[in-house]
């Protein structure tokens, strides 16, 4: 979904705006978990919803296209591991996160082709 139609030419744009809605949809999914995390008092009131959204969406994408290129479980981990490193103060964030991250993509219902 990230990759796809990015190289693609003129004839392409249909699909690419569909990718593009997809991609925005999945990172209002995000925002609206960290605005309810905000409400419920599991993030500082002061968090930007949509900022860390936007965060976790790019170190989702880039880790896409890690794992496109063959990246290991345990290389797309570590990339885990230093981006909740920048996030160290928020200890519940980082959770999350971490726990995401770590399970395999049917956990989270997301079917996957990589292992």
């Amino acid at each position: 979904m990230v990759q796809g139609a990015l190289s693609c030419g003129r004839t392409a744009n249909r699909i690419r705006r569909e990718l593009a809605s997809r991609r925005a949809a999945g990172e209002a999914a995000i925002r609206q978990r960290f605005k309810r995390a905000i409400s419920d008092g599991d993030l500082p009131a002061d968090a930007d919803a949509g900022d860390l959204a936007r965060y976790v969406s790019t170190v989702m994408h880039g880790m896409a296209v890690q794992a496109a290129g063959a990246a290991t479980r345990k290389e797309l981990l570590r990339v885990v591991k230093n981006g909740l490193a920048s996030l160290a103060g928020w200890r519940y964030l980082g959770s999350l996160l971490y726990l995401w991250f770590s399970r395999p993509s049917r956990a989270r219902g997301v079917e996957s082709s990589h292992p």
